[in-house]
Protein backbone atom coordinates (compact mmCIF):
# COMPACT_ATOMS: atom_id res chain seq x y z
CA UNK A 1 0.00 0.00 0.00
CA UNK A 2 3.17 2.58 0.48
CA UNK A 3 4.34 1.60 -2.45
CA UNK A 4 1.07 2.43 -4.53
CA UNK A 5 1.00 5.87 -2.63
CA UNK A 6 4.33 6.84 -3.03
CA UNK A 7 3.58 6.48 -6.98
CA UNK A 8 0.51 8.09 -6.89
CA UNK A 9 2.41 11.11 -4.65
CA UNK A 10 5.16 11.03 -7.07
CA UNK A 11 4.57 10.34 -10.24
CA UNK A 12 6.40 12.52 -12.40
CA UNK A 13 9.45 11.19 -10.87
CA UNK A 14 8.60 7.49 -12.25
CA UNK A 15 7.15 8.58 -15.94
CA UNK A 16 7.50 11.46 -18.13
CA UNK A 17 4.84 14.28 -18.01
CA UNK A 18 4.08 13.45 -21.13
CA UNK A 19 3.66 10.09 -20.85
CA UNK A 20 1.40 10.68 -17.62
CA UNK A 21 -0.95 13.21 -19.84
CA UNK A 22 -1.24 11.29 -22.90
CA UNK A 23 -2.05 8.21 -20.61
CA UNK A 24 -4.94 10.75 -18.55
CA UNK A 25 -6.15 11.72 -22.48
CA UNK A 26 -6.55 8.47 -23.36
CA UNK A 27 -8.49 7.41 -20.29
CA UNK A 28 -11.02 10.35 -20.79
CA UNK A 29 -11.25 9.79 -24.58
CA UNK A 30 -12.44 5.14 -23.78
CA UNK A 31 -14.73 6.50 -20.69
CA UNK A 32 -16.35 9.68 -22.91
CA UNK A 33 -15.26 12.36 -20.94
CA UNK A 34 -14.33 15.72 -21.16
CA UNK A 35 -10.74 16.24 -20.31
CA UNK A 36 -11.74 19.00 -17.81
CA UNK A 37 -14.19 16.78 -16.12
CA UNK A 38 -11.24 14.62 -15.57
CA UNK A 39 -9.73 17.46 -13.76
CA UNK A 40 -12.32 18.15 -11.81
CA UNK A 41 -13.00 21.59 -12.35
CA UNK A 42 -15.54 23.11 -15.99
CA UNK A 43 -14.73 26.88 -17.62
CA UNK A 44 -16.03 29.37 -15.36
CA UNK A 45 -16.49 27.03 -12.31
CA UNK A 46 -14.27 27.17 -9.40
CA UNK A 47 -13.01 23.20 -8.16
CA UNK A 48 -16.04 21.78 -5.61
CA UNK A 49 -18.42 23.96 -7.51
CA UNK A 50 -18.56 21.53 -10.37
CA UNK A 51 -19.69 18.52 -8.51
CA UNK A 52 -21.83 20.38 -6.03
CA UNK A 53 -20.01 20.11 -2.90
CA UNK A 54 -20.84 24.46 -2.43
CA UNK A 55 -23.71 24.43 -2.93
Amino acid sequence: MGQMLDYAANGARYRPAALLRRSLEETCKADGRLLEEAYGCRRGVGRGEADGANG
